[in-house]
């Protein structure tokens, strides 16, 4: 697998686990698709500086100054070559650097769940223990005190047409006394 490969693999990992580090990861990426760039350039110099060595070959005469050029600009490319293994060389200890933060981030993670499972345990106990036998003893006590309040209320009903009818006795029997007064 080359390290484009490992690089995009490793960013899909890191964009669906921790969407914080991916600013770092597209920093590397950078940095490789630059050597990359790179070595396709060195690449390119070669293939022309080999072109010149061939016509060298064919025209020796006139070509001894022109091996002189093209050896140093081998070994021009040689540096950028030697550069480029050092920056991908960097970029390697990044990632795995990178890789060591998702590790500990993913120990963060497991601490995380952990807590809130503890925390859901909790408030599993308080409903069973605090919450549910108080709704119990609600439900319990709800039917007896709606049938005391229903027989309270016609009890209420039946005084109030009792005591009507008492004021209008009391009013008869008012009105007949001062008459008879």
């Amino acid at each position: 697998m080359s390290d484009n490969e490992l690089l995009l693999a490793l960013s899909e990992m890191i964009d669906n686990k921790l969407k914080p580090l991916n600013e770092k990861i597209g920093k590397i990426e950078a940095d490789m698709n630059h050597g990359f760039d790179k070595v396709s350039k060195i690449e390119t110099d070669m293939n022309h500086g080999f072109d010149k060595v061939s016509k060298i070959e064919a025209d020796m005469n006139h070509g001894f100054d022109k091996v002189s050029k093209i050896e140093a600009d081998l070994n021009h490319g040689f540096d950028k070559v030697s550069k480029i293994e050092a920056d991908m060389n960097h970029g390697f200890d990044k990632v795995s650097k990178i890789e060591a933060d998702m590790n500990h981030g993913f120990i963060k993670v497991s601490k995380i769940e952990a807590d809130m499972n503890h925390g859901f345990n909790k408030v599993s106990v308080i409903l069973e223990n605090e919450i549910r036998p108080d709704i119990k003893l609600l439900a319990e006590n709800y039917l007896p005190a709606a049938k005391r309040y229903e027989k309270a209320l016609m009890e209420t009903e039946n005084m109030k047409v009792d005591i009507e009818l008492l004021k209008k006795i009391v009013m008869e029997h008012s009105d007949k006394l001062q008459k008879i007064l």
